[in-house]
């Protein structure tokens, strides 16, 4: 007895050594577990402008054109073929990093993953080689191809089954291979293919040193993601599930146990997890007494772990809040969840008020309302240097109360504004949450087994040497090393307090549903990253369905398919219409997944469960991160008045990306060359637009199946180029020759606008950009004319910007702008690419042109405004003329001269590219 003692003794010294360096690195071996893992009339279509009506500046206009076609240049560099991968994150908003993640091994030999602990759901998943949709990480992707014991999951798996929504993988899935589709209320999603590998926890220090053996577990299942998209911007490869459902890590590790214990936010030492420890895990002492309270079961959710919280006490005042506040009700609402990825701990409205109150009236310093505002914080000033009273918080349980330690629950910070402490508690929906905050330095062990939560406060050095009296007991106890994801990061307290709020935010947004998807959560609930200032272009309507129902469709001239939230949705963005109801309609049919319609699908599967058997799942994706799975049907759309019967669209049931600040549309029509495209699908020899000014609000028109003597009543010279066929097959290539700036042709070779043969570069003309854009070197040329020939201050650079002096009585002139096409000349009127605005009494004036930032050129739509332009797909060639847009005659002129056209049953092969034109939303 007195040698084990002194064994402890020896292991507790040197754990407090480490702690003194500040190197604790709490990777323990683990040991082996063995066990088995487990044709239609000509139609015309009205577009309108998403920012008409908005009340918009000159200026906001500009900025959200600005932003728009930055996020739109990085769609369309990374949807081509053979083209690197941009990352447009920097162009939209971002929620900051989740919390902590946990690191191991995948594969053999082992590939390093850093997975986020999430004890709010169950799938295992990491991002996979190839990936077509993936969000940045630190460490390279991991490669299946790569392991010698990987192993493709077949979907009559019985862990394929464990999934709500998983199909059969056709075609680049591979056959018979299991397809998931995983989401979280957020908006967050990632799809994949379900795969089995040797997990490996490895040991040592973090120099490098090499301490025990690693540890290899066999056959456990995970997620291959390859369209992930949502929050996951952070140096995490994807997220381990440690929910209570069978695909969980716990689960499949088959342990009776798991805890964790979490280091505090602003350091920068490594936290514990373990998973499998002996019952007397508390029994080698630390100060305080173990507190032990039952785990809730929820029937209706295996993702979260449920407490059952009777009180809060504030000081010596405990709360007037009944207890059903915190209950979990028969119907799946309410309830109190433990969680490892929400930052603070979120309350009930009413009982935050009570909470907030209670500290306003204890603490003897003054409310800071701006601060409190700028964070969504409770803080108050303090004197610089001190640290003030207030009161205890503690947190009553059935059979446990959390005395919480101050630093568990009071934020304190200085900066340049002032010395603040805060309360890192917020109000969130009727679910109560207990963030990771409030569980900083606390052991938190979940009994599995016995159905049980305890915790205790724990020094981190006694953790570890209580870690390694765990491991030397018991063959099957298992730990990870944990990392908080702000660590080391040199962020300033208010910085990480901002952070912590927003996370949590969303956070609770993820909470909501849960990763079983059983509900759907509205995209406008979630705070920062989701809603973005990237609205839409121009939208067209039109109906779907017998009886028709109203839909509003992006038009998109640089992707094929046709696809709509629908009334089934698990993950959508929010939409003014309701979504399309297929059920409603008499003459809705969806396809199986042998039909020739969804081979024309490059990512597609056969359905099962939750999806139907055999129906014809999809997956599409752009080159902005944005993805829509659903299942592909058919139904009469209806024009106007003109119906056409069974046209092939995706009811998209998980949508994620740019189109989550959309409010006007429910989803995307495909104007592209592919067969799944509208104009393919209606048989249309040829199409056209004419958009307005983009500050206007008169609709626009759009044609589909036109007669050749289109422009007969136009005013000015019709011109046509030829229409440059590519790999890409969906993009509208053009022969741009050359740019010319007042009198001066800009010293630019035609190489730089040209499509090589290997399908980089080239010139394509788009309803989705709203900028035009120049690969680098051309802008820099265009840039620097239009600063020698207009004398003005520059102010900004991209765009090209000039102040206006005050004096001056009008805009002064600029040079004029000409772009040369292969056999035509667009000669832009100013308005074309002249953007002007007041801003605090200064006058501006701006080149609506920007860089492209790769070789790409894109002829945008503010350069198409006032613009009649027909694609002619039978001839190969692209018109355009000058046209006032908005006028009444030229809309009955166009509407007048439209013919009938037959629709066609042939299906060609079509391609699927990875670009979705944000601008023109398209409503039938």
């Amino acid at each position: 007895m007195k040698q084990v003692q002194m064994k402890q003794l020896q292991r507790i010294k040197i754990a407090l050594r480490l702690l003194s360096l500040e190197k604790i690195v709490l990777l323990l071996p683990l040991f082996a577990l063995t066990f088995s893992c487990c044709d239609a009339a000509a139609l015309k279509l009205h577009a309108s402008h998403a920012d008409a009506g908005r009340g918009l500046t000159r200026r906001e206009l500009l900025h959200r054109m600005a932003v728009r076609s930055k996020a739109r240049a990085a769609r369309l560099l990374s949807g081509r073929v053979a083209s690197a991968r941009v990352d447009p994150g920097a162009y939209t908003d971002g929620i900051p990093d989740t919390e902590y993640l946990v690191h191991l091994g995948i594969g053999t030999p082992p590939q390093p993953v850093q997975l986020i602990l999430d004890t709010g759901s169950n799938l295992v998943w990491a991002q996979c080689r190839p990936c077509p949709v993936c969000f940045g990480q630190g460490l390279p992707y991991l490669d299946p191809s790569s392991s010698s014991t990987f192993g493709v999951l077949p979907c009559s798996s019985p862990m394929c089954g464990n999934l709500a929504w998983s199909s059969c993988g056709k075609q680049n899935w591979g056959n018979q291979t299991c397809v998931y589709v995983y989401a979280y209320a957020d908006g967050s999603i990632t799809s994949g293919h379900l795969d089995a590998d040797t997990f490996t926890f490895a040991a040592g220090a973090d120099d490098g040193s090499t301490g025990q053996a690693s540890v290899s577990v066999p056959g456990l299942a995970f997620g291959c993601g390859l369209f992930n998209n949502g929050i996951f911007t952070s140096n995490e490869s994807g997220i381990a599930g440690f929910g209570r459902g069978a695909l969980s890590l716990p689960s499949q590790l088959k342990v009776d146990n798991f805890s964790h214990c979490f280091t505090s936010i602003a350091g920068s030492e490594s936290s514990s997890v373990l998973l499998g420890l002996p019952a007397n895990l508390y029994s080698n002492g630390a100060g305080g007494a173990v507190q032990s309270t039952p785990l809730v079961q929820n029937v209706s959710s295996l993702h979260a772990y449920y407490l059952s919280l009777k009180g809060i006490t504030v000081g010596s005042t405990r709360l007037p809040v009944p207890e059903s506040a915190f209950a979990l009700k028969q119907d799946g609402t309410g309830g109190t969840i433990i969680d490892s990825g929400t930052g603070m701990t979120l309350l009930p409205q009413d009982v935050y008020k009570l909470v907030h109150d209670a500290f306003v009236a204890q603490v003897t310093l003054p409310v800071d309302n701006a601060t409190s505002a700028l964070l969504s914080q409770l803080c108050f000033s303090a004197p610089r240097g001190e640290k003030p009273d207030v009161p205890e918080l503690a947190l009553h349980f059935d059979g446990a109360t959390l005395d919480l330690p101050r630093e568990n629950y009071m934020f304190e910070f200085e900066d340049a504004a002032g010395s603040f402490t805060c309360l890192a508690i917020n109000a969130g929906d009727d679910r109560t949450i207990i963030g990771n905050y409030q569980q900083q330095n606390l052991h938190v062990l979940y009994d599995l087994a016995g159905n049980m939560l305890s915790f205790l406060t724990l020094l981190l050095a006694l953790l570890a040497a209580l870690a390694i009296s765990c491991s030397d007991a018991t063959g099957g106890a298992m730990r990870a090393q944990l990392t908080r994801t702000d660590a080391g990061r040199g962020l300033t307290r208010r910085q990480l307090l901002r952070r912590m709020v927003l996370r949590s935010k969303s956070r609770a947004a993820r909470m909501l549903s849960g990763s079983s998807s059983t509900t759907s959560v509205s995209a406008s609930a979630v705070p920062g990253r989701i809603q973005t200032s990237l609205d839409m272009e121009y939208v067209i309507s039109f109906a779907i369905g017998t009886p028709p129902q109203p839909v509003q469709m992006t038009l998109d001239t640089g992707s094929d398919l046709i696809w709509t939230q629908c009334r089934q949705c698990q993950s959508c963005f929010a939409q003014t219409l309701p979504s399309f109801d297929p059920s409603l309609s008499a003459t809705s049919r969806t396809f199986p997944c042998n039909s020739s319609e969804c081979q024309l699908l490059n990512w597609s599967s056969c359905g099962l469960q939750s999806w139907g058997n055999q129906t014809c799942v999809y997956t599409y994706s752009y080159g902005d991160n944005s993805v829509t799975n659903g299942f592909l049907a058919a139904d009469t759309f209806t024009f106007d008045g003109a119906s056409v019967p069974d046209v092939a669209y995706g009811c998209g049931l998980f949508n994620n990306g740019l189109f989550t600040s959309n409010t006007t549309g429910s989803g995307i029509a495909g104007f592209g060359r592919g067969a799944l495209s509208l104009p393919s699908q209606l048989n249309v020899g040829n199409f056209s637009y004419c958009f307005t000014d983009i500050s206007g609000s008169t609709p626009s028109p759009v044609l589909l199946g036109l007669p050749a003597n289109l422009y007969s009543g136009a005013t000015g010279a019709v011109q046509t180029t030829r229409l440059i066929q590519s790999s890409a097959a969906s993009y509208y290539y053009l022969p741009l020759k050359s740019i010319t700036v007042g009198a001066t042709r800009l010293p630019v070779p035609e190489s730089a606008f040209a499509l090589t043969a290997n399908g980089t570069g080239g010139t394509i003309i788009d309803s989705g950009t709203s900028v035009t854009q120049l690969p680098p070197l051309v802008y820099g040329l265009l840039h620097d004319a239009f600063v020698s020939q207009v004398n003005l201050t520059v102010t900004s650079d991209e765009p090209l910007c000039f102040a206006v002096p005050s004096a001056a009585r009008e805009m002064p002139a600029v040079p004029k702008l000409e772009l040369q096409f292969e056999g035509a000349t667009m000669e832009l009127p100013r308005d074309n690419y002249v953007f002007e605005y007041e801003d605090g009494g200064q006058s501006n004036m701006c080149i609506a042109i920007m860089s492209s930032g790769g070789d790409l050129t894109i002829i945008g739509n503010y350069q198409q405004q006032n613009l009649h332009v027909l694609y002619d797909l039978a001839g190969n060639k692209l018109s355009f003329v000058s046209a006032k847009c908005d006028s009444p005659f030229l809309v009955w002129a166009l509407s007048a001269n439209g013919i009938a056209t037959s629709r066609s049953a042939s299906w060609g092969t079509a391609r699927m590219e990875k670009i979705w034109n944000s601008a023109y939303v398209v409503s039938t």
